[in-house]
């Protein structure tokens, strides 16, 4: 589910003003903020300032996610229909009528007549991806390479962010949600927000403490 947060650092003493990177899918307690977690006690060994290098520093252009993701592999995004089909070992645009031509394979008429009988399945089959393990999905490295975006409090409810997750060097993760001035919870839809929400802390989390409830938190 594409629930849109941030992983940030606070520019300020509170959490009134920060600057970090987008992450797209599952940003909910349960999905993004379990995730820091297990990181920052497995890979990061407890390094905070090494963690947010990598999350922050070193990938400038934010994540697609991190969630369920491989950290001994270099991060990058992988393009979902990249590679031969595990049906037939042909090319994703190979098994579709209509990206034939952009391909440089002229249609014949018959293909044309399927076409029109809305039948665009050229093989008989859709494209099948072959699953495999993947590590973390970033928006600069591998087949993307997009530019630069530095959240910060000013746009990423705007943007339809609506968890943030912030450290300091208690070590502390802070965890603020977006709601609208009438007091509900903003949901960002299609990357569109509220750029007039208010931001509320809704956990503060000693890193060196038990894990919490983080389902609890996303439902509380």
């Amino acid at each position: 589910m594409s629930t849109r947060g941030a992983i940030v650092r606070f520019t300020k003493g509170d959490a009134s003003e920060f600057e970090g990177r987008y992450h797209h899918w599952d940003s909910y307690p349960s999905g993004l903020g379990a995730t820091l977690w297990e990181l920052y006690h497995g890979h990061f060994r407890k390094d905070l300032q090494r963690m947010l290098q990598a999350l922050i520093d070193e990938h400038p252009a934010g994540w697609s996610t991190i969630n369920n993701k491989d950290f001994e592999m270099a991060p990058g995004y992988e393009e979902l229909f990249k590679g031969p089909c595990a049906t037939c070992g042909k090319l994703d645009w190979e098994h579709y009528y209509q990206s034939w031509e952009s391909h440089g394979r002229p249609l014949t008429d018959a293909d044309r007549s399927q076409m029109a009988a809305g039948n665009y399945m050229a093989l008989g089959h859709h494209f099948q991806w072959v699953r495999r393990a993947t590590g973390p999905q970033c928006y600069c490295h591998g087949d993307r390479s997009d530019h630069e975006w530095l959240v910060t409090q000013d746009d990423a409810a705007g943007s339809g962010i609506e968890y943030v997750y912030g450290f300091d060097e208690g070590p502390t993760l802070v965890i603020l949600s977006s709601y609208h001035q009438d007091g509900g919870k903003m949901i960002g839809m299609f990357g569109m927000g509220d750029s007039g929400s208010v931001w509320r802390e809704i956990a503060r989390i000693s890193l060196d403490g038990p894990e919490p409830d983080w389902k609890g938190i996303q439902d509380a």
